[in-house]
């Protein structure tokens, strides 16, 4: 019995630990240094951490979405399918401190890009209705969301040109090596 509660003693320290450091996490976010804290506790707490092991994806381009997540430990990658050649391009990749999904979360359209984890991954999940609450206390997150939203938007199409182009480029050249041996 003893032993059984020092497990859960530790079980719990671990746990508020965890929750310490994505509570530091989110107060880092520009997007939540408005919240008071009771605000990012109450995101915190239904809120639900997820892990993932290398190579598995998080979320799917044109799945439907109604989270975002803040990445606490590990590597993500961005994939966009680029239509004029039929082919998914990575486009960047994220770290402990960045977050993903807050598009679909907020305009309601479906997921734009495929996560997958370049490494083991631990994310914390915030959904729709509890992010809802706390936007209608605190509009002006959403005026920060939107100039995210807007620069990841062109960035976004500014890499996926880039890559486009290096990947149409590699393209032709291997397909001439090819056809010139």
């Amino acid at each position: 019995t003893v032993l059984f509660h020092e497990e859960q003693k530790e079980a719990l320290q671990r746990r508020e630990n965890q929750d310490t450091g994505t509570f530091s996490l989110l107060r880092e976010l520009d997007i939540f240094k408005p919240l008071k804290n009771d605000e990012l506790t109450n995101l915190l707490t239904n809120g639900k951490r997820k892990m993932y092991q290398t190579r598995e994806t998080i979320i799917k381009q044109n799945d439907p979405g109604d989270s975002f997540f803040l990445i606490e430990d590990g590597y993500v990658s961005i994939w966009v399918e680029d239509t004029s050649t039929k082919s998914n391009v990575k486009i960047r990749v994220l770290e402990r401190g960045d977050f993903f999904g807050e598009m679909s979360l907020l305009t309601g359209e479906k997921r734009q890009a495929t996560i997958k984890t370049e490494s083991d991954v631990e994310v914390f999940e915030i959904e729709k209705t509890p992010f809802s609450e706390i936007v209608l206390k605190n509009p002006e997150i959403i005026e920060k969301l939107t100039k995210i939203l807007t620069d990841r938007q062109l960035k976004n199409k500014d890499l996926l040109k880039q890559a486009s182009k290096q990947l149409m480029g590699t393209t032709r050249e291997e397909i001439s090596s090819t056809l010139l041996r």
